[in-house]
């Protein structure tokens, strides 16, 4: 088993409880942004603050029941061990808190979906795959919940459990996989051939950075349970506050552009505009409109005009014995410009 059940659990507890801070800290972070873009009368997205705000309950109640676990199992359960008590699947505090991490998982991937769908201009043929992926998940997960309460045995070794468990963990990480390299895809078929392709950079680096880590998170997850080994408690209860984290980063890639210092873009000169304002994937797709006209630089152009400019010049002329000088027009062509 490499690490005993016990000192996995706590240290699943010490490590979820940093990734909770973390969390906590960003999500303040993205609301204050989120807010000043309201405040300097642009929009605010309540549905990126909805689901912030749901991401960050769900992740709350993740880490009070985790706490209560270590409680009951160490402080509270005098008539078994504490290794007894953790290794059963049927305990209420653990089905709780698998239910959440489905729960939080499945928010991920639909926060995923909506991504494809905004950035492929709301076409439904191109999340029809993730969203049957999805479905299939959430059938999974369901199977998964159930079986806990009527599972006997000893965590991780689930006979009839094992294959319900394992193919959640496969299509939530294949809908994430499929959605974070569409996304990308389409960025980088629409901007590498044009002059924007420095200003969706950031966005590009920013989705395959927040894709890498939750399908690695996924990943490890699988590895270690397949293998047997504890250890899967520590990915596992990581999973739940790192997803509202990327989603965070995510946003406030998108927001700022902070790839490096070497990306300029030129929306950034106009952020105090109201339609500069509104913080949302959708910006994504509105950069990847723009990007199909030949300019494609964010600037505003003229269209150049000539115009006819006419020169009129006046002569006098001196004779002997007038007290006047004689004045008399010349036209354009008359004028001799080698004179001026």
């Amino acid at each position: 088993m490499g690490i005993p059940l016990d000192r996995a659990v706590l240290v699943a507890l010490f490590v979820e409880s940093i990734t909770y801070g973390i969390c906590i800290t960003i999500s303040i972070v993205t609301t204050l942004v989120l807010m000043r873009a309201k405040a300097e009368g642009g929009v605010a997205d309540f549905r990126l603050l909805g689901a912030l705000l749901f991401m960050l309950v769900t992740a709350t109640v993740h880490v009070v029941l985790s706490l209560i676990r270590v409680f009951d199992a160490f402080l509270l359960s005098s008539d078994v061990t504490p290794v007894e008590y953790l290794t059963d699947p049927s305990n209420p505090v653990f089905r709780g808190k698998i239910a959440v991490l489905v729960l939080q998982s499945l928010l991920g991937d639909g926060v995923n979906i909506w991504r494809c769908f905004v950035v492929y201009n709301r076409k439904l043929k191109a999340v029809a795959i993730p969203s049957a992926i999805t479905l299939a998940g959430i059938v999974s997960g369901c199977f998964v919940l159930t079986t806990l309460s009527r599972t006997h045995g000893s965590w991780p070794s689930f006979n009839n459990l094992s294959r319900w468990i394992t193919a959640y963990d496969t299509l939530m990480m294949s809908t994430n996989i499929y959605c974070t390299v569409a996304i990308a895809f389409k960025i980088y078929t629409t901007g590498s051939h044009r002059t924007n392709l420095g200003s969706l950079l950031p966005v590009f680096v920013a989705i395959i950075e927040t894709g890498a880590l939750y399908t690695a998170s996924l990943m490890a997850y699988l590895i270690a349970y397949l293998a047997a080994s504890y250890g899967q408690y520590i990915v596992l209860d990581i999973v739940t506050p790192l997803v509202p984290c990327l989603f965070c980063l995510l946003i406030l890639q998108v927001k700022f552009h902070n790839a490096g210092p070497q990306v300029i873009n030129v929306d950034t000169i106009s952020r105090q505009s109201k339609e500069h304002s509104r913080i949302s994937f959708g910006d994504v797709r509105r950069t990847l409109k723009r990007s199909r006209t030949p300019n494609s630089i964010g600037v505003t152009t003229f269209q150049m005009q000539s115009v006819a400019i006419e020169v009129s010049t006046e002569a006098e002329e001196h004779y002997p014995g007038e007290d006047h000088p004689r004045t008399q027009k010349k036209n354009p062509s008359d004028v001799d410009f080698r004179d001026v």
